[in-house]
């Protein structure tokens, strides 16, 4: 799908740039500490309807009472291997 040709905000910006630099991916948590971003989600679909292939990989983490929660990482895929 071609990308979007619009103006992205200052916000899609560093999400896109991080999930290129950061190959591990991106999770709520992360996006709040690193990007001071509290919508991850609604910035992924945003960014997926601009035509961006984001995956989202769902795993299981223990909170700090011990109970398991399901939790996601998105991650980028732009074609390239680096």
């Amino acid at each position: 799908m071609e990308k979007s040709k619009e103006h992205f905000s200052p916000s899609e910006k560093r999400i896109i740039k991080y999930l290129r630099r950061h190959k591990r991916g991106l999770t709520r948590a992360e996006a709040v500490e690193k990007l001071q971003e509290y919508s991850i989600g609604q910035r992924i679909h945003d960014l997926r309807a601009r035509g961006y292939s984001i995956k989202t990989e769902t795993f299981v983490h223990r909170n700090k009472d011990g109970i398991a929660v399901q939790c996601a990482r998105y991650l980028i895929d732009d074609g390239k291997n680096n």
